[in-house]
């Protein structure tokens, strides 16, 4: 009996154990020249939400950010950390890579990946992400704003992935405008 509940603890926990053990890895290039782009920005952010409330609502859980090296590669634990809230469940995360001047990898602008689900599969077994260059003034106004890269209002960006926020404001400076204080 006691190894039967042994085993039933360890099954049930397996995934737990499994997404602690993830991690996401690749290399970041420009899609048209295929030159690294050294310095953009690989961001991971887990909201939750309540189990029992139906619509929208999810609340910020958890973030994680790297920068990647001189050859474009990076590596970020993929681990989404222990919800302590137990009406709440973490949603899939949201991956957002990020160079100035560049298109953005966002769950709404997946590229070449198929969606949330294909970016994580893919950089889960290292995949190269492919940002294109933007060309006109309206492409890089159109990804100068968090919220449109997919982070949500009640995120502290400044603490959790500054170097993403420094970054928009570099982009933002591309882009004639003002940058987030």
């Amino acid at each position: 009996m006691i190894i039967f509940l042994g085993a039933v603890l360890l099954w049930s926990f397996s995934p737990i154990v499994a997404a602690w053990a993830a991690n996401y890895h690749g290399r970041v290039i420009d899609a048209e020249t295929g030159k690294s782009l050294e310095g953009a920005v690989v961001a991971v952010v887990w909201h939750k939400k309540p189990i029992l409330v139906m619509g929208g609502i999810t609340y910020y859980h958890n973030a994680r950010e790297t920068l990647t090296d001189a050859e474009g590669n990076f590596s970020l634990d993929a681990s989404e950390g222990i919800n302590w809230h137990p009406f709440t469940f973490v949603q899939e995360p949201r991956i957002l890579v990020f160079y100035p001047g560049y298109g953005p990898l966002t769950p709404g602008y997946p590229g070449e990946f198929r969606d949330t689900y294909g970016i994580a599969e893919a950089l889960e077994r290292g995949a190269v992400v492919r940002l294109p260059k933007l060309k006109t003034q309206s492409e890089l106004w159109k990804f100068s704003d968090s919220s449109t890269l997919g982070l949500s209002a009640d995120m502290p960006i400044e603490k959790v992935v500054p170097n993403f926020l420094r970054l928009i404001n570099v982009h933002r400076k591309i882009a004639g405008l003002k940058p987030y204080q």
